[in-house]
């Protein structure tokens, strides 16, 4: 019952929506009232994130039935008619003793700060208990999706397990209750975050570090182990940092796949997180304790060198098989005691598997080491965890005022970065040769339009070939730009490559050599970047991995940005092309976007404001009585919204230019009018004659690739 949408093996058909779109469009408030929270205004415009790390699976062989009382209750109409039953005795006294019934707690209880993560049935909030002045994390959960999906015992089983045990390095649960309609389970809440966040944003930790992470984690192993809990999904996501005041120590949280296990007891549930699965996990059991010691191996293992020793396959057979053949070399960086503890924590055979926290403790690699509770808990470790490069005041202040100028009122980007190759597709079509004088000649004519511009771009992406370029007069077009009052912005990937393990989606290289080249592109001029990542929508994709892996990539390039004071466009760019309707185009930009958001959070980015409007191959007059449409909408608009238009503002251009010095003049006019006309309809004072002509002709691509 964590933070992560995969934890059921009952995954709706495709195509059909499922329950997590419908959560989606059901809107916030919607949500937040029914279960009786006050939540701040500005939250509700903002989409649900979402919260998937890693592979998770959970396959039932048994599931638990729903009771016979309810279910004649409910009648034929199933889960739907049990929505409308909600005053059933049954519906209530299903779920005790674990979940106490009580009223629905309201606004004079608690308030609801902000959302943490989407669990696998309802959201994770972050909200502060008025009467204890204290900040909690609480899964609010439908009772609805309890039963839908049959996991009724394992939610009981979560907080049966999690009130047994109370240990320094177990994430605390604080309390736990029912309505009619919901559970809720509070947790300690750890501001801090998880050890993933880290290790993705370091890289590697050093292995004095490593060795303090083990023992704690070690240490809350052993204590569960005593108690004949096993927990089945021991994962970085699952293990939270203690908030700073404190000593910055682990805590393994998510107790949604425990099990109590008797003494001999044996387990056979094909369960837990997949590239974290111990082999005779993945192949149905039986299986015990030493399953987590397994899983601690392929985390320690994965915290030095910075990668999974085996990457997730897309189902427990095909990991199985890699399992089982893999040979797990042990990295010659590794010191020998670490070797040797990471060689029997990844013994294959789990009788010869090191599983025992004494045996754990007697490792010389914790030579010199404690696993006293309370010395643990006065070495802290927050040193090796909080080292991101913080931005100065400075910083922040440069970075807004360079978002602010490009984004002001009328304003929006020009982008003019096109590759060699885009050009070439551009310049084609009107019969003239890719050459780069050719490519100068109509970005000059473009960068020496009269004063119009102006007053409706305040920004232009160049490409790295255009930046070092120049005019007839020998102005450089990056100085010329600047001169205008106009901020230089500069394309800084290196393109899409095919994205393994995926059905061919991508990412987006360039990363190397990013800090090197942002600083030098700032003392030539740029004030802001670009960066597009590609998903597209089909009935498979976008899929888990497409989304984390650009996602993190983005927000990867925009810490580099802000770090040599470049404003980073960050630009998920989700693809129209497929016979998918719109809801379904809504739901996968939501989860991209929620996605993108908890990477740059993660990462540390500084949000200097604003929001660019895409053109996406409609016509130029379709891109602008659309963004006008936008902008008069009466929603409210934190951000200014305002648009980054290639081909909307350059088609008609293109097409009066081609290629003749005679007719720079009306092409440079053509631009100039689309310019204006995007600059009215960023403010929502654009009004169409509907007479287009040339702009009225659509720009759409199949299949679109820069």
């Amino acid at each position: 019952m964590g933070a992560d949408a995969s934890k059921v093996s009952k995954i709706p058909p495709a195509g059909s929506g499922g329950r997590e779109e419908a959560q989606c469009s059901s809107g916030w408030r919607g949500l937040f009232s029914s279960v009786g929270l006050s939540i701040p205004a500005s939250l509700c415009r903002l989409a649900p994130p979402t919260l998937r790390l890693g592979h998770r699976r959970m396959i039932r062989d048994k599931a638990p039935p729903i009771p016979d009382q309810v279910l004649g209750a409910g009648g034929v109409g199933g889960p739907d008619r049990l929505r409308a039953e909600w005053s059933l005795p049954g519906f209530i006294s299903m779920f005790l003793p674990e979940f106490p019934h009580r009223a629905v707690p309201g606004h004079q209880h608690f308030q609801v700060l902000g959302y943490i993560a989407k669990g696998s049935f309802g959201p994770i909030l972050k909200v502060k208990d008025k009467a204890k002045q204290k900040t909690y994390a609480v899964k609010v959960i439908p009772k609805s999706e309890i039963l839908r999906l049959g996991v009724l015992e394992q939610s009981k089983e979560e907080v049966i397990v999690q009130r047994q045990v109370r240990h320094p390095f177990i994430h605390d649960l604080q309390d736990c209750w029912q309505t009619q309609r919901h559970l809720y389970i509070m947790f300690d809440y750890c501001s801090t975050g998880d050890l993933y966040t880290y290790w993705v944003m370091i890289g590697q930790f050093s292995e004095d570090a490593v060795k303090v992470f083990a023992a704690e984690l070690g240490c809350a192993l052993g204590f569960l182990h005593d108690f004949g809990i096993i927990h089945r999904d021991v994962k970085m996501e699952n293990i939270l940092l203690t908030d700073k005041v404190l000593p910055g120590h682990l805590r393994l949280a998510d107790f949604g796949l425990s099990r109590r296990l008797e003494r001999g007891g044996r387990a056979f549930t094909i369960c837990g997180t997949i590239q974290y699965m111990a082999p005779e996990v993945l192949s149905g059991g039986p299986y015990s304790h030493a399953a987590d010691w397994w899983s601690l191996g392929i985390l320690l293992f994965s915290l030095v060198t910075g990668k999974f020793p085996v990457l997730p396959e897309p189902d427990h057979y095909s990991m199985l098989r890699r399992v089982r053949c893999f040979p797990y070399d042990i990295p010659l960086s590794f010191s020998p005691p670490l070797a040797l503890l990471i060689t029997e924590l990844l013994c294959k055979t789990p009788t010869r598997r090191l599983r025992t926290l004494e045996r754990f403790k007697r490792q010389t690699f914790f030579h010199g080491a404690t696993f006293d509770l309370a010395l643990l808990q006065r070495r802290p470790v927050e040193g090796c965890l909080i080292s991101y490069p913080a931005l100065t005041t400075e910083q922040k202040k440069e970075l807004q005022e360079i978002a602010e100028k490009i984004t002001a009122p009328g304003k929006g980007i020009l982008a003019a970065d096109e590759s060699t190759g885009s050009m070439g597709k551009r310049l084609s079509p009107i019969g003239v040769e890719n050459t780069e004088e050719n490519r100068r000649l109509y970005r000059q004519l473009l960068f020496t339009a009269d004063e119009r511009m102006d007053a409706s771009i305040g920004g232009v992406i160049f490409f790295h070939e255009t930046l070092y370029q120049n005019t007839d007069d020998g102005t450089n077009f990056s100085q010329l730009i600047k001169d205008r009052g106009i901020v230089v912005g500069i394309k800084v990937d290196k393109g899409v490559v095919p994205l393994a393990g995926t059905d061919g989606e991508t990412t987006t290289q360039g990363l190397d050599g990013l800090a090197e080249r942002c600083a030098q592109y700032k003392k030539d001029g740029a004030d802001f970047a670009k960066w597009r990542s590609v998903l597209k929508i089909s009935d498979n994709t976008p899929s888990e991995l497409a989304i984390m892996e650009n996602a993190n990539v983005l927000a990867r390039y925009a810490s580099i940005c802000q770090q040599n004071g470049i404003v980073p466009i960050v630009e998920p760019e989700i693809l129209p092309d497929g016979d998918h309707d719109l809801k379904r185009c809504q739901y996968i930009t939501e989860k991209v976007l929620a996605a993108v958001y908890k990477a740059l959070s993660d990462h540390h980015v500084y949000l200097s404001v604003g929001v660019t409007f895409l053109s996406g191959g409609q016509s130029e007059e379709e891109a602008s009585i659309n963004l006008n449409a936008i902008n008069t909408c009466p929603l409210g608009k934190p951000w200014a919204l305002t648009f980054s238009y290639g081909r909307a503002l350059q088609a008609s251009a293109l097409n009066a230019w081609r290629g003749e010095r005679d007719n720079e003049k009306a092409a440079a006019e053509e631009f100039l009018k689309r310019a204006e006309v995007n600059g009215l309809a960023a403010q929502g004072k654009y009004e169409s004659t509907g007479e287009s002509g040339a702009a009225g002709q659509s720009l759409y691509v199949a299949n679109h690739a820069y």
